[in-house]
């Protein structure tokens, strides 16, 4: 058996791999040759050989979005037969994480059904277990997250206190809606606030034209993007959006910011009931969110609307300086 980088010339090898465990894959064999750009910081296909022929297969991509370039996320091809060879392959990518690519998380989502958890046991720790995530041909199952991260890190977890305005009921001109691309600035704006930037993924100083671009992209099919508007002005955001993954067709994710002045108020409750109607209107069969462990007011909220503990995502995030502990929830329907 060899272990080496998987070349473009292995291409086929890898597909009919990739389509004898094509449910316990979150991409489809068509898009192996995405797995075979070696472009540093970017992804890596490893494979292992006897002889000619590719037996084993996992892979990593750096994510590219800004606060979670220090996560890589696996990808694993093994049959049932050649578990054996998923230990290497892991600890071959986990070199190469923490030694050359400078990263600090790698984690590997696998359904519930996969014959390799045992071979992960002692190698990557289950941090996730996904409730009714994954389809893996035959049936809607389970899936399990594991994580693995560079030895000696913590994240630092911190309680903000933002100012916000005074209680009182919902003014009658509240309104909620779908988003469009001319409410990108006030989009922006909510998304910039120090409260929101503090308790999810955005960053600072990010173009109004960013979210233009973005909103006038939205599929309809597969995002349900809204805003919060009072006497005209943007005070919310909130949607489900689809997950990209063909094994998780069922599943949608939830966001929500809303501006600090309106934190507090019950304008989070105005903004669960209707995402939850919308939910169930449309019939999705999951809900999933993920909130950092510190920001305890969102928990709480969360907890309300039945949305139940899946598990911890370590140093899942950097924020003002620091790695911060993600909770993962969600919600069955």
């Amino acid at each position: 058996m060899k272990l080496r980088a998987i070349e473009l010339s292995d291409l086929p090898a890898l597909k009919a791999l990739c389509e004898q465990v094509l449910g316990e894959l979150e991409f489809e064999p068509a898009q192996a040759e995405q797995r075979l750009q070696h472009s540093p910081g970017v992804n890596s296909a490893l494979g292992i050989f006897d002889g000619d022929s590719l037996v084993a297969a996992a892979g990593m991509g750096a994510l590219d979005r800004p606060r979670v370039r220090h996560v890589g996320k696996l990808w694993l091809a093994a049959t049932a037969a050649h578990t054996a060879q998923v230990r290497p392959l892991i600890e071959a990518l986990r070199g190469l994480a923490f030694d050359w690519w400078h990263l600090d998380r790698l984690e590997l989502s696998l359904p519930s059904s996969s014959a390799h958890h045992d071979a992960l046991r002692g190698l990557m720790d289950r941090e996730l277990t996904r409730k009714r995530d994954w389809h893996d041909g035959k049936a809607i199952v389970d899936s399990f997250v594991y994580g693995l991260l560079r030895p000696g890190l913590s994240a630092k977890s911190v309680t903000r206190e933002h100012a916000r305005g005074p209680k009182g009921p919902m003014p009658a001109s509240l309104e909620l809606r779908e988003v469009r691309v001319a409410d990108a600035a006030g989009y922006v704006k909510v998304l910039s606030d120090p409260g929101v930037l503090w308790a999810t993924l955005q960053s600072p100083f990010t173009p109004a034209s960013n979210w233009e671009k973005r909103i006038a992209a939205n599929d309809p099919t597969r995002n349900h993007s809204c805003a919060a508007f009072v006497d005209g002005e943007c005070v919310g955001t909130f949607g489900l959006h689809g997950s990209p993954s063909p094994r998780r067709q069922h599943v949608w994710m939830l966001g929500m910011g809303i501006a600090s002045a309106w934190q507090s108020r019950g304008l989070g409750r105005v903004l669960m009931d209707a995402l939850m109607k919308h939910a169930q209107e449309r019939g999705i069969a999951r809900v999933e969110l993920d909130v950092f462990a510190d920001n305890h007011r969102a928990v709480a909220l969360y907890e309300k609307y039945g949305f139940a503990h899946e598990g911890r995502k370590r140093l899942d995030t950097w924020r003002e300086g620091a790695y911060t502990d993600g909770l993962e929830m969600a919600r069955l329907f």
